[in-house]
C-alpha cells in the first residue's frame, strides 16, 4: 500500500538541538545518524559500528527496500559525532523498540515527533546544500525522481 502524496516535514536546527538533548546517550547514535547521514529506521536496526568506516558506512542490502549494498559518505558534522561514542563492534542501535524511543524523546523535547522526519531533514538540507538529486538519491538509496518529488 502506497502512502498518499504529502510534503515532507523537516525539524530546524533548533527541534533539532532539543531533541538531542532530550535523549538518553544509547540512543544518540540512532538520532545523529539518522540526521547526519539520512538511513532509513530499517537500516540504522542492523547497522553495525563494523560498518561504519572514517570515510563510508557500509549500508548491508537486506530482503526489503534495500536490496543492494550500498556506501554513505560521512559529513564532517557526522564525522564529530559518531567519533565521541563509536564502539568497536556490535550494533549501533541497542534499544529495543525505536518507536517508543523516539516517543518519549518527543515528548521530553516538546518537538513533534513526525514520520521519517530526520530521514526527511537529511534528504532536504542536503539536496539545497549540494544542487543534486542524482548525488543525493543515490546517498539515501532513492530514486532521482523521488528526491526530486519530496525534498525540493
Amino acid at each position: 500500500m502506497k502512502e498518499p502524496s504529502r510534503e515532507v516535514g523537516i525539524y530546524g536546527p533548533a527541534q533539532l538541538r532539543q531533541i538531542l538533548k532530550a535523549s538518553c546517550s544509547d540512543f544518540l547514535p540512532y538520532l545523529v545518524i539518522a540526521s547526519f547521514a539520512g538511513l532509513r529506521q530499517s537500516e540504522l536496526q542492523r547497522l553495525r559500528w563494523e560498518d561504519i568506516g572514517e570515510k563510508y558506512i557500509r549500508i548491508r542490502g537486506a530482503e526489503k527496500r534495500t536490496k543492494s549494498t550500498r556506501l554513505v559518505e560521512i559529513q564532517p558534522n557526522l564525522i564529530a559525532c559518531i567519533n565521541s561514542f563509536k564502539s568497536h563492534s556490535g550494533l549501533v542501535v541497542t534499544v529495543s523498540n525505536v518507536a517508543n524511543a523516539l516517543g518519549r524523546i518527543s515528548k521530553r523535547s516538546g518537538v513533534q515527533q513526525v514520520h521519517n522526519t530526520l530521514r526527511h531533514s537529511y534528504g532536504s538540507y542536503r539536496l539545497a546544500i549540494i544542487q543534486d538529486a542524482a548525488q543525493v538519491s543515490f546517498e539515501m538509496g532513492n530514486s532521482p525522481q523521488m528526491v526530486f518529488k519530496h525534498y525540493r
